[in-house]
């Protein structure tokens, strides 16, 4: 390596000085006409989604046996405490859920169940392609949905009187293969304690 007094040191560092700024006015020039394409949320970082589109003829999931009691005990709890915020009212809600009777709670547990099971059932007809009316989602085959049990029809929150309407008994849906797979290994752990 050449020394720094001498001249040819100086002459090289010139010339890849020199090398240098060309390659950075080069890079510049085509900076100047970049134009940035516009941003993807997966650029931005953004985590904005979209909302799903929720179907209005699905079926209501069923009430847990809190929700029985709480939606009973509200509104004579917002009757007896006008002046409580709803905070205040769902606290003393919580804590009558607490006291209650152990036979209270188990009434409404089985009340729970029964409605849970029904659920299963008309959310398994749903999915099968019924509308609440008893009719097949899909417009072209209206004559093959007829053998099949209508879902059961939502409550209406309007004013209005509703119609009576008839519900033929549900479809049972079949076992799933979950079930199914816990089935068979609670069987081969009966025979293996057999043997």
């Amino acid at each position: 390596m050449p020394a720094l007094n001498d001249p040819n040191c100086a002459e090289l560092m010139a010339q890849a000085l020199e090398i240098q700024v060309k390659s950075l006015n080069e890079q510049i020039e085509l900076l100047r006409g970049y134009v940035p394409a516009a941003s993807t949320e997966e650029e931005t970082g953004s985590k904005k989604r979209k909302k799903k589109e929720v179907d209005p003829n699905r079926p209501k999931r069923s009430r847990s046996a809190y929700q029985m009691f709480i939606m009973d005990v509200l509104p004579k709890l917002k009757e007896q405490h006008p002046e409580l915020t709803q905070r205040d009212i769902m606290s003393m809600g919580a804590k009558q859920w607490s006291t209650c009777p152990a036979k209270k709670k188990e009434e409404l547990e089985k009340a729970a169940a029964k409605e849970k099971a029904n659920y299963e059932v008309v959310i398994a007809n749903y999915r099968a392609g019924l509308t609440v009316e008893g009719t097949s989602l899909s417009s072209s085959s209206s004559s093959s949905s007829t053998s099949a049990a209508p879902v059961k029809a939502k409550k209406s929150h309007s004013k209005k009187a509703a119609e009576p309407s008839v519900v033929p008994e549900p479809v049972v849906p079949a076992p799933s293969t979950h079930e199914e797979k816990k089935r068979k290994k609670d069987k081969k752990k009966k025979k293996s304690k057999e043997a």
